[in-house]
């Protein structure tokens, strides 16, 4: 059996960083601030074009986050996506949230003597 071009299946390799020139505190917060965003708008196919990526570089060649996602993070807009994304008003999926063990209250004239 020849394996023709139309059958033949051909994969995108990511580009692969050599680790001298890994950012890796600019990979956690690139990862960081998708995943909220992804979690904000649904999924990350619904996250504006002006927002996925989250850095910038200026005229000295340093990299910051963009304005609009700034004001994004620091504004309480990102909160209630991400409240209904994790299940609703508590952030918990199910009817009830329970408490730890350790967080419960302790019962009076019952603590140590």
């Amino acid at each position: 059996m020849v394996d023709s071009d139309a059958t033949r299946k051909t994969f995108v390799v990511p580009d692969i960083t050599p680790l001298d020139l890994y950012d890796c505190t600019r990979a956690k917060i690139c990862a960081s601030v998708g995943w909220l965003l992804a979690k904000s708008y649904g999924n990350a196919e619904h996250v504006p074009v002006e927002l996925r990526e989250p850095f910038y570089c200026d005229q000295y060649e340093q990299e910051h986050l963009k304005p609009p996602v700034t004001r994004l993070l620091f504004s309480s807009e990102l909160l209630p996506h991400l409240r209904s994304a994790a299940g609703g008003p508590g952030g918990v999926r199910g009817s009830k949230r329970q408490r730890h063990p350790a967080a419960a209250p302790r019962q009076q004239g019952r603590g140590p003597q």
